[in-house]
């Protein structure tokens, strides 16, 4: 397996802190722990560095097929460089254009696939065959066992604490490694939850949704875990952003948007047919929340006004291809209203 570094120029997003880019969102891509196991994903799964783009999961011709030893291993730091081809496909010369360096993982077949940037500068990824792989900024690959067999890493990022925190979807855990590699896991109260998105929160706690539990968790950075019940029977909950009012916000399959406060209050919003599917959620540079309609070709938009305590309103937007299964492009189309039904729990 190959891990690809490409070279200056860079490409940046000019998000919010801890916004979460929904163009490449496991919605639609293939993991074993899917948010929403009901879809498949190609592997190829694309995450983002904060200065630099990785593609993670690509096989190239060459590849080991051999097992690599016992984690923690590390991988060749011998990288190979490939120049990409002129923009649109188009022949002659390539000036400007990116160059791709490729790292081996170790361990044959890993099929990477999410990647954060972590707190200590290096590059954290989670892998199907049940590792953590870490690449620094050079090229050297190390891989993590996870204790707990057969958990099925979903989502990766950074903490509040200078450790990288992960979900294991079949484990039921929450996974915490330290920069060193050392790993704990909490094990989350609600049985077979099927732990999905992570993000650091607004409050140094990270948050997490239960896509099969139906809940929102809250785990401290020492490891105490508080749920909070969707109010909508099997919403299941899947990804999950903090949103520039300082709460959470997140998706359900049911067709709604949902927040979370740091207190725990969730309040829910409906689509304007909630019979779309919601592929990936961030928050935009215009500070509204965005998110993509898979099944229905569409981008959505949802104001966040001022001293409103959700959105007034979502504009769609169809997009030009039809089952495009799209990613974020802004644009306008028709106003449909939304009211909010509250949940306060302890």
């Amino acid at each position: 397996m190959t891990v690809f570094w490409l070279r200056p120029p860079m490409i940046q997003i000019g998000l919010p802190a801890n916004a979460r880019v929904a163009g490449w969102s496991t919605h639609n891509l293939d993991h074993v722990t899917l948010r929403h196991r009901h879809h498949s994903k190609a592997a190829g799964l694309l995450g983002l560095g904060l200065a630099t783009l990785l593609l993670a999961g690509c096989t190239l011709p060459g590849s080991s097929s051999k097992s690599a030893p016992p984690p923690p291993s590390t991988g060749s730091t011998t990288p190979t460089d490939t120049a990409s081809p002129a923009p649109g496909g188009a022949s002659g010369s390539t000036s400007g254009s990116p160059t791709f360096t490729v790292f081996n993982v170790p361990t044959a077949n890993a099929s990477p696939g999410e990647i954060t940037t972590g707190p200590d500068g290096n590059l954290w990824f989670l892998e199907d065959d049940n590792k953590v792989g870490k690449v620094t900024p050079g090229g050297t690959v190390t891989e993590y066992n996870i204790p707990t067999a057969a958990s099925s890493p979903a989502e990766i990022t950074a903490g509040p604490d200078g450790n990288v925190w992960f979900t294991e979807g079949d484990g039921n855990k929450i996974g915490q490694i330290t920069p060193a590699g050392v790993i704990k896991e909490f094990t989350v109260p609600t049985d077979s939850s099927s732990p999905a998105d992570i993000v650091s929160g607004p409050d140094g706690n990270l948050w997490f949704t239960e896509n099969d539990g139906n809940k929102i968790g809250r785990i401290t950075p020492t490891g105490s875990i508080k749920e909070f019940t969707v109010p909508t029977a099997q919403g299941d909950p899947s990804d999950i952003t903090v949103g520039p009012d300082g709460n959470l916000w997140f998706t359900e399959d049911v067709g709604k948007l949902g927040s979370i406060t740091p207190t725990g209050v969730i309040q829910e919003y409906a689509l304007p047919d909630a019979a779309n599917s919601i592929a990936g959620l961030t928050i935009g540079p215009d500070h509204n929340l965005w998110f993509t309609e898979d099944t229905a070709d569409k981008v959505v938009r949802a104001p966040l006004g001022a001293g409103v305590p959700g959105p007034a309103q979502t504009t769609t937007a169809p997009t030009p291809t039809a089952s495009a299964g799209p990613s974020t492009m802004p644009s306008t189309s028709a106003t449909a209203s939304t009211k909010p039904s509250a949940t306060a729990q302890p």
